[in-house]
């Protein structure tokens, strides 16, 4: 377990300095870190606790990743609570070029999260999409250890249950009337 609490620094809650040397050197030595939310110093707060979401998106931004796994209580992302009837597992959500999602999902307020529930690690996940225009496959998981298996070294998702979250960019309107019009 890589901790954060030393190396990463937030001022109002947002990352303002980081140093990923352990993390590069785990890598270098054929490690996988992990690494979990944490509280660090804020130079305006004193101290904050700094989501492991956020930490994917700055690594993502940091290091040539091949994949981005949210672990999760529960199989990935639902239509709804998960505990709730009717409930459905969504294995695809597509993101468009801005982070905009497709799926209207209901999230559970009520239950506290200092780090933004569900519905923060929704929004990190589509900006890595978005940013990265799809070539970070971004998934979401629970952490049993077939489902981490599957897709860690067989890299695959196939007879799991998992969210990926997918690039599709809206069409210009000047693509759009392209496609009526059988031009492109």
């Amino acid at each position: 377990m890589v901790s954060t609490f030393s190396t990463w620094q937030t001022d109002n809650g947002q990352v303002c300095k980081y140093d990923c040397g352990l993390i590069e050197q785990a890598l270098i030595d054929n490690f996988v870190p992990v690494l979990s939310g944490d509280v660090v110093f804020d130079v305006t707060k004193g101290c904050s606790v700094l989501s492991s979401d956020v930490l994917m998106k700055k690594l993502c931004e940091r290091f040539l990743v091949k994949r981005a796994i949210f672990v999760m209580n529960c199989s990935g992302i639902f239509s709804k609570p998960p505990e709730e009837p009717g409930a459905t597992l969504l294995r695809e959500v597509q993101v468009d070029e801005n982070g905009g999602i497709s799926a209207r999902l209901q999230t559970d307020s009520t239950v506290p999260d200092v780090t933004g529930g569900i519905s923060a690690k929704i929004e990190l996940g589509a900006q890595i999409i978005a940013r990265h225009s799809g070539q970070i496959p971004v998934l979401y998981c629970s952490p049993d250890h077939y489902t981490l298996y599957r897709i860690c070294v067989l890299d695959s998702t196939e007879g799991i249950d998992v969210t990926k979250l997918v690039y599709k960019p809206r069409l210009t309107e000047l693509e759009s009337s392209s496609t009526k019009t059988g031009v492109l």
